[in-house]
């Protein structure tokens, strides 16, 4: 159950941050977020990579 929960996790950081880039690239300039919606992209695309990282060592050492 750990290791669902652990995906979907890592599939929704990932998410949000195509979702934050996506509205920061191609937005309009008046919805164009601000410095902190690519702060929270990273840190989203961050934690998602370091989460499927962390499940796939998980599932080789099992």
């Amino acid at each position: 159950m750990e290791r669902l929960h652990s995906a979907v996790f890592s599939v929704l950081l990932l998410i949000m941050a195509c979702l934050f880039f996506g509205l920061y690239w191609y937005g309009d300039d008046s919805l164009r977020p601000s410095l902190i919606t690519i702060v929270f992209a990273v840190i989203s695309l961050t934690g998602g990579v370091l989460t499927m990282i962390s499940y796939a060592l998980s599932a080789r050492k099992n």
